[in-house]
């Protein structure tokens, strides 16, 4: 694997849960999940589908079994599908997670007709 960290645009203003969910439209296509964690749990055991990461503060690894993936405030990354463990920095960290849903379960969704 050979992912790719890219940044977020300042210019776009302040990488917030806001401004995210702004980027991922309609809503019912999209999982957007704010997490926060302390450094109290500095390991956590994950198993997840595909999708966006994007960390709003502090510092997380992503450890899956042929890479690790080093994110701090701003970056943005695709985390693969599966297993893996995540490490959080000393400071703790805020993310936001999003996943595109399965069009089985959006075209069932409040909205779906309006934008057909």
């Amino acid at each position: 694997m050979n992912t790719v960290v890219s940044k977020w645009d300042d210019t776009d203003g302040e990488l917030t849960l806001e401004a995210v969910k702004s980027l991922h439209t309609p809503s019912y296509k999209y999982r957007i999940t704010f997490n926060k964690h302390s450094s109290k749990s500095p390991k956590l055991d994950e198993c997840s589908r595909k999708g966006l990461v994007y960390v709003l503060k502090g510092r997380i690894s992503f450890h899956f079994e042929y890479e690790v993936i080093h994110l701090k405030a701003g970056d943005i990354c695709t985390i693969p599908e599966g297993s893996h463990q995540c490490e959080i920095g000393e400071e703790g960290v805020e993310n936001v997670r999003v996943w595109e849903l399965p069009e089985f379960f959006w075209k069932s969704q409040p909205g779906y007709e309006r934008e057909t």
